[in-house]
């Protein structure tokens, strides 16, 4: 499989009805984000601001022509490798064709573009990063992070015929820890798959990856949808699908999702579904028994684990664990990634003037996306791991004396405050980032580029010109040559 898990239910059974808006005009009208009026509210959120959808930016990127199989959209999309052209660092740009769309894909589309805003803005190094979006003649283009190495889950395990058990645990980690972040902001996946994940080898351990961002759904419109199935008698079943029908109940408490958790971590220790699929027809209730008597014998790992696996796979859903109670699981005290890092460091050597001052850390965050070297991003990913012990995708701000200022640190969020690496000599980076927002004005930024650059719509002006004096001179305009001395 290639970059993303292909969409099949989307390469079928097309209809060749057109439907009567087939420009990106109806993804424009679904953006939902709430207007920073406060300087408090652009401090929570100006890591994700500058992602402002819609921008002509083509000429950033040096597309290659090694296509990564079919993209999120079916046959409407397509992934290609690229190259941000300042720093060559590595990128997937997916380009989506609205051309002669189909009914199904549409839908998919439109519901991926009315929850774009809380998409762009995740910040968990378990869930595929968009950097950047922009639209041509040809169609719309999202830029995603290049998980460089990353293959599909399950391909991966039907190579290797299952993980061992310290990998599969620390898989299972990762998994929890996405659901996790998910819950505690309101969202969750409406499926739960191995082709929704990429893995990667890195310093003796496997690395996790969301591709599939399409999965990711408001709890909200998740128990909309149960009522609607309810009303119409209509589930859809496949080999992760717990034996109940869903119910407002068991989705509130996600123990659906902790069986579906159970089949993965079994097919990650295995290398095969608990149950013998190719035998039973998933869409028979009858045969359910059957297809849910799950063997354990065979199975070598130990009690810890053995306990766990059973807990989510438990039958009965009253009975089975939750979310929270498997990343609780003494399970997981045994396995650890054995990082021994030194914490003290990374406090000391934190720009906390980058959340102090918050434009400080929205040029950072350019830095960052752009710029920042990935061998030094892949070893904080394993220190931030580490200080995320309880796996909820957040670190406390309060290790840096940021508690007041911002209490839960994403990955991003960790990255702004500690990365001090380019993968281009340091003044060149700020150069290309002062040109990009002085709309190519070599020697002087003004307050309206930095406001048309951020989104007019996004912020009001009055904030920003307060926040815009932090960097610059009395008449409110910052020359290059002082912008270069500015310590990100």
């Amino acid at each position: 499989m290639g970059c993303f898990p292909s969409r099949s239910s989307h390469d079928k059974n097309q209809d060749n009805e057109l439907p009567e808006e087939t420009s990106i005009s109806f993804l424009k009208k679904s953006s939902n984000f709430q207007k920073i009026d406060t300087i408090e509210a652009f401090l929570i959120h100006f890591p994700k601001l500058f992602i402002k959808p819609f921008l002509n930016t083509s000429c950033k990127y040096e597309l290659s022509q090694e296509t990564q199989s079919f993209g999120h959209f079916g046959l409407h999309s397509r992934v290609n490798k690229a190259l941000i052209k300042a720093s060559k660092i590595p990128v997937l740009i997916e380009q989506i064709s609205l051309n002669e769309i189909d009914s199904k894909s549409q839908t998919l589309i439109k519901s991926f573009f009315s929850n774009l805003d809380f998409i762009r803005a995740i910040d968990h190094p378990n869930i595929l990063k968009i950097i950047d979006i922009y639209e041509e003649k040809e169609g719309l283009y999202i830029v995603y992070e290049d998980f460089i190495g990353g293959v599909d889950l399950y391909d991966k395990i039907c190579e290797m015929g299952g993980f061992s058990e310290k990998h599969a645990g620390l898989l299972l980690k990762d998994l929890l820890s996405i659901l996790t972040y998910l819950h505690n902001q309101g969202h969750s996946l409406n499926k739960i798959s191995a082709e929704a994940f990429h893995v990667r080898f890195y310093k003796g351990a496997y690395q996790l990856k969301l591709i599939d961002l399409t999965l990711i759904t408001p709890i909200a419109i998740l128990l909309e949808n149960i009522k609607d199935n309810v009303k119409n008698q209509g589930f859809i079943r496949d080999f992760y699908s717990p034996p109940e029908d869903p119910d407002i109940k068991s989705v509130g408490k996600y123990k659906r999702e902790s069986f579906s958790l159970g089949v993965l971590f079994f097919l990650m220790l295995k290398g095969n579904f608990p149950f013998n699929q190719e035998e039973i027809d998933v869409s028979e209730k009858e045969e359910l028994g059957e297809f849910y008597n799950i063997s354990y014998e065979d199975l070598e790992v130990n009690e810890e684990t053995c306990r766990l696996l059973k807990g989510l796979l438990e039958i009965d859903i009253e009975k089975r664990i939750s979310i929270e109670e498997a990343r609780k699981s003494v399970f997981f005290k045994e396995v650890s990634r054995n990082i021994r890092k030194n914490i003290e460091d990374i406090r000391k050597n934190a720009n906390l003037e980058c959340f102090m001052k918050p434009i400080y850390g929205f040029f950072k965050v350019l830095l960052v996306r752009f710029f920042a070297d990935q061998i030094e991003k892949d070893n904080l990913l394993e220190i931030f791991q580490e200080i995320d012990e309880d796996s909820d995708g957040f670190i406390d701000g309060g290790l840096f004396g940021l508690e007041t200022i911002r209490k839960n640190l994403g990955f991003e969020d960790f990255l702004i405050l500690s990365l001090r690496k380019w993968n281009l000599e340091e003044n060149k980076a700020k150069d290309f980032v002062f040109m990009e927002i002085s709309k190519g004005n070599a020697k002087v930024l003004i307050l309206e580029n930095l406001w048309e650059f951020m989104g007019k719509e996004l912020i009001e002006k009055e904030v920003l010109e307060r926040l815009f004096k932090e960097i610059s001179r009395p008449n409110i305009q910052v020359f290059l040559k002082d912008f270069e001395k500015i310590d990100f």
